[in-house]
């Protein structure tokens, strides 16, 4: 009972805030929502969802996609990831017979984040059978294989990606997370070890947003260390509230690299 309980919390809590690098890392600066100034967010909403209400006449299927986005966007701002990934797909699905591949990709990190990771694999389904060598493809392939992880055990997708030079775009996030689950009290195969993934993120990508998170402060030359902040979407949004049950690191954790790291917010 006590490894259930243990394996159900790192699914739960660990998997989450690994999410967020995909949309960081590997083009998810355009996810970022876009929130008038002045304008409250609940307001922005409201008009977002009046302008997908529309009749077909008043608004063309570039229109409406345009609107699901931004209401997307909007719910990821607010917290309703539940709601952001039914967007997101349903963007995605707007125009009869193809599907715009990086909305697709987007509502599945969403779902993921709120653990509905069968889901997920559902909605990128056709992008890994697809084969696009793209954006979206490397972010879908990130996240079939972070699946693996959260419902396998299993690490040797994620790992066969570090040394893949296809998905170069993403290696900094996948180092971290093989860094992260290798470094948790579980029993994941073909994880490594957390040394070695430290080593190699520091070596190779010494100013990324993961290394600042992992490396002691007077390793980045006087730049300011990477927290953890308690909100979905934390390298983007902060400042949103705590998730009961998970604290903000108060301090660095200890430089050495087998030392346990602060439980992470959730993404």
């Amino acid at each position: 009972m006590g490894s259930i309980r243990r394996h159900g919390r790192f699914r739960v809590t660990a998997c989450r805030f690994l999410l967020c690098l995909a949309f960081v890392c590997s083009g998810g600066r355009t996810l970022l929502p876009a929130q008038n100034a002045g304008t409250p967010l609940s307001l922005e909403i409201k008009n977002a969802e009046a302008a997908i209400a529309l009749p077909a006449p008043e608004t063309s299927p570039a229109q409406k996609e345009n609107a699901l986005i931004r209401l997307a966007r909007l719910c990821q701002l607010s917290g309703d990831l539940e709601a952001a990934s039914k967007h997101w797909l349903q963007a995605a699905a707007v125009e009869q017979g193809s599907q715009n591949s990086n909305s697709l990709a987007a509502g599945a990190f969403c779902l993921a984040a709120i653990g509905e990771w069968e889901q997920a694999r559902t909605a990128i389904a056709p992008l890994l059978q697809n084969g696009a060598q793209n954006t979206a493809y490397s972010r879908a392939h990130y996240l079939n294989a972070c699946a693996q992880v959260w419902l396998n055990q299993d690490a040797s997708r994620l790992r066969a990606m570090a040394d893949d030079p296809a998905y170069g775009n993403l290696r900094s996030a996948v180092y971290y997370t093989l860094w992260k689950i290798s470094g948790e009290k579980t029993e994941i195969k073909a994880s490594g070890t957390a040394v070695e993934w430290e080593l190699r993120l520091l070596s190779e990508f010494p100013r990324s947003p993961e290394s600042r998170i992992i490396a002691p402060e007077e390793s980045q030359e006087g730049e300011a260390r990477a927290r953890f902040r308690p909100s979905p979407l934390w390298l983007f949004l902060p400042g949103l509230g705590n998730t009961p049950g998970e604290e903000i690191a108060a301090a660095p954790p200890p430089a050495s690299p087998s030392a346990p790291v602060p439980p992470p917010p959730p993404l």
